[in-house]
């Protein structure tokens, strides 16, 4: 019973970090980047995006000791070092990071513990923003229109025509559930209306034929930190850009939440992990996967993981196959129902084979963590930056996963 309230507690509190250490920045000032030599500074919660010359943008987030991390770095894969190039204008966590088209990156909303309006303490916080930013690689950070709404765990997807859907987030009834970012002016639009709000926790992915399929996540009434009615959402939907309109796209069995979503080779999007309520109404970590097919606008379940798993990574391979690593479950078994004891965070890592339709072990992590990224490189490698530990402290040396020549461990 302990170990299931102790899930419950970690999903109602995600908004505010839970499990790091991000809160206390109410009392901490100044960022984390006096001393660089090379190694990314420690920070949990931010993004890392791919560019187009290989190497990443990391950027946001926090790092032990409650500071929130205002610069920003790129790590080169050649070097297996990285730089700061530049700083944000306002520090944020849990925000989206956007490739757009032209190899700039668009940063939006996220939170602070420090409110920008400077109306309220920090004590109050985190606050929810409204902010974007777009990075260059040679004009570094500049400030770019706000959204309608201040969103957190919110979705962006940068569409094939450039425009970025943004969905989801917002923590307060809000008549703007979703909003498009227009390259050409700069500025938001109001979309369609999807058909549930998806407060955080869901999945966003662009479909070969530029629709963008949306899976799980919960929706929240009675926002509060502590005192909210939570749901993980069964219902999938498709959005069109010819017609700016979500529609139905199937239902999961189980409704999840913090799971991952992955696109398949043959079109298909593969569902993984997550938390929800099973057929008992008991909370659970979930160890299926599913797979969304668009011929059929249906989930059918397809296989299922070695550790059932919430808040983890997932990295698409060069060759179609899906790099699942990190997050919290339960590596080495179920424990007794009555001990006080909670997840953990997860070290061993397994490979999805869309043509076999299974998973296998195939190595481990130095260290397991949430809040981490993990972003998977031209050569086949995957890059895993921050993140943190069970104790809440931010890791600054990346890992580098690379397929052992054998392909499968013991697990």
């Amino acid at each position: 019973m302990m170990c299931r309230l102790r899930i419950v507690l970690l999903l109602a509190t995600c908004l505010a970090l839970t499990a790091s250490s991000l809160a206390a920045a109410a009392e901490a000032d100044g960022s984390a980047g006096a001393d660089h030599d090379g190694v990314p500074i420690a920070r949990g919660m931010h993004t890392a995006t791919l560019l187009p010359d290989g190497r990443a943008l990391i950027a946001g987030g926090g790092t032990t000791g409650g500071i929130e991390v205002a610069e920003a770095e790129v790590w080169d894969p050649a070097s297996e070092r990285s730089e700061i190039v530049g700083s944000l204008a306002q520090t944020r966590w849990g925000s989206t990071a956007s490739l757009l088209p032209d190899g700039r990156v668009l940063l939006a909303g996220g939170s602070t513990q420090q409110d920008p309006t400077g109306e309220m303490p920090a004590t109050e916080g985190p606050f929810s923003l409204e902010s974007t930013e777009i990075w260059d690689a040679e004009a570094g950070f500049t400030a770019g229109v706000p959204m309608a709404v201040a969103r957190f765990g919110h979705t962006a997807t940068t569409l094939p025509d450039g425009r970025v859907l943004v969905v989801g987030g917002t923590q307060e009834d809000s008549p703007v559930a979703a909003e498009i970012w227009d390259p050409g002016t700069g500025t938001f639009l109001p979309s369609g209306t999807p058909l549930v709000e998806r407060n955080w926790g869901h999945t966003a992915t662009l479909l070969p034929d530029g629709r963008v399929l949306f899976v799980g996540g919960q929706s929240a009434a009675g926002i509060g930190t502590y005192d909210m009615t939570l749901v993980e959402l069964a219902v999938a939907e498709v959005w069109d850009p010819r017609t700016d309109e979500f529609t139905e796209a199937g239902a999961l069995e189980i409704g999840r939440v913090f799971h991952t979503a992955s696109p398949l080779p043959d079109g298909r999007v593969l569902v993984t992990g997550g938390f929800g309520t099973d057929a008992d109404d008991q909370p659970t970590l979930i160890d299926s996967a599913v797979a969304w097919d668009p011929a059929t606008n249906s989930f059918t379940e397809v296989a299922t993981m070695t550790v059932g798993r919430i808040d983890h990574l997932a990295s698409v391979l060069p060759d179609g196959k899906v790099f699942i690593a990190g997050g919290i479950g339960f590596e080495g078994g179920v424990p007794d129902p009555e001990a006080d004891i909670g997840p953990s965070p997860v070290t061993l890592v397994e490979l999805f084979d869309p043509v076999t339709e299974s998973f296998a072990p195939v190595g481990r992590l130095t260290e397991g963590r949430e809040y981490g990224t993990a972003t998977a490189l031209a050569d086949g490698r995957v890059l895993l930056i921050g993140g943190s530990d069970h104790e809440g402290e931010q890791f600054a040396d990346p890992e580098i996963w690379t397929l052992p020549d054998s392909q499968e461990v013991s697990d």
